[in-house]
């Protein structure tokens, strides 16, 4: 089912290397990234006095590619174009790459993922919030508008960049250089980006912004014909994360991602139902709850109701070790659906690089 842009074993097993650049008819799903805000590892542990005692950040700073190590929740959905025409308006490319969030540690994941899973391109970004762990990577930008993103005779490429109204506002305050390049110092040289504002539950194409409205609701017959053109719709769906504070979970195909929740309404909740693959956040291990993050119950509790066929946890600190979970996980897993009689669940813990396919 799975594959991770680390190993170099046997592509066919789960955990191996996979180079999805060479699988030219599947659609992915890359994960960038799969921790919460702080990463791992954690400075904090790895200069504890006399000697660190976190078995996991040790692990992650010195195995060489430990799954343990962890940069902020991030991920990377590609999709094939199924027509010679979806394929033209990328410029002969076979497939659109859409990356959600870009936070404090994007740079170095890409760095680590974007080689080893044969990724280039990015087509589009969307925000699923405001804070520093989704949006601070948007400077890092520049180097696919101005070097990788190059239409022959066109010059660099624009990036569109999708965000709630809040995001919008909190990145025009943090990077007014970004949203209006005439602010910008120095050379000047700065991510070509033009931003387009998401509305819940409205459906909308990343990669083809002149399908929307004008800037912020989508037209309802535009609508439709995007959805009959060969590109990657998304719909998004408000979710609490933490007290006044929401977030964008996401619907594409058979997948729900929901990197950031505390709290799924009701509303939100139907249109979640269904899902053939669930991505969620899962801070911590154990009963334990928090403010603003599910925790393993509450995700466990999750993918029991919605019975996903697959469940990946995402969003996780380095109170989770990857391999001991994960055999955890499995013999939970395996108990609960001997005991439901139902469609067996499969959960497990995503790690950076792990390369999942999917239809979509």
């Amino acid at each position: 089912m799975t594959a991770s842009a680390r190993d170099t074993q046997d592509a066919t097993k789960p955990g191996s290397y996979l180079n999805v650049h060479q699988n030219l008819d599947q659609d992915w799903i890359v994960f960038l990234g799969t921790a919460t805000s702080e990463g791992v590892p954690r400075v904090s542990c790895l200069t504890e006095q006399p000697a660190p005692r976190c078995r996991v950040c040790v692990d992650a700073s010195t195995r060489p590619q430990s799954p343990n190590r962890r940069r902020n929740t991030s991920l990377v959905v590609r999709r094939r174009r199924r027509t010679l025409d979806g394929r033209e308006a990328l410029g002969g490319r076979t497939h659109e790459n859409v990356v959600i969030d870009v936070g404090k540690f994007f740079y170095q994941a890409a760095i680590d993922v974007f080689p080893a899973a044969g990724l280039r391109q990015i087509d589009a970004v969307v925000l699923t919030h405001e804070h520093a762990d989704a949006t601070n990577g948007l400077d890092d930008l520049r180097d696919w508008t101005l070097n990788i993103g190059r239409r022959q005779g066109d010059g660099p490429l624009c990036i569109p960049v999708w965000g709630d109204a809040a995001t919008l506002e909190r990145v025009k305050s943090a990077f007014p250089y970004l949203v209006e390049p005439s602010r910008a110092t120095g050379s000047g040289l700065v991510p070509k980006l033009s931003f387009h504002q998401i509305e819940a539950y409205e459906r909308f194409c990343p990669t083809h912004p002149h399908l929307a409205g004008n800037g912020s609701c989508v037209d309802a017959n535009r609508a439709r014909n995007a959805f009959e053109t060969d590109c990657l719709n998304l719909l998004p769906i408000p979710v609490e994360h933490g007290r006044d504070q929401s977030c964008l979970a996401f619907r594409f195909g058979e997948v729900v991602y929901m990197s950031d929740v505390s709290c799924i309404p009701p509303k939100a909740m139907d249109a979640i139902r269904g899902c053939r693959i669930l991505v969620v956040d899962a801070l911590h291990p154990g009963t334990g709850t928090h403010i603003s993050h599910f925790c393993e119950q509450q995700a466990l509790e999750l993918a029991i109701e919605l019975r996903p066929e697959y469940t990946f946890f995402t969003g996780m600190t380095h109170m989770w070790d990857h391999e001991r979970d994960n055999e955890r996980l499995a013999a939970w897993a395996a108990a609960e659906s001997r005991r439901s009689g139902a469609r067996p669940l499969h959960v497990e813990l995503a790690c950076d690089g792990l390369c999942v396919p999917v239809n979509l």
